[in-house]
């Protein structure tokens, strides 16, 4: 969280972090576990499943569909 919101201050005022993005995300944003989204890769045919990357809570992931 504290690197979102350096990042985030780099453009944006303290106000309009804490009071405007800050807000939406603790009300909207209820991300899924990353092992839940490769799971349900595997239950859909998805096969070499891996995580090529990640950073915090962000992560760029995937496999191949098996035929």
């Amino acid at each position: 969280m504290d690197q979102w919101k350096k990042f985030m201050g780099k453009n944006l005022t303290q106000d309009e972090i804490e009071n405007k993005y800050l807000a939406n995300y603790y009300e909207e944003d209820h991300p899924v576990k990353l092992t839940d989204h490769l799971s349900w890769l595997a239950e859909i045919g998805f096969v070499n499943i891996d995580v090529i990357w990640k950073y915090y809570s962000l992560a760029v992931y995937g496999g191949k569909k098996s035929t």
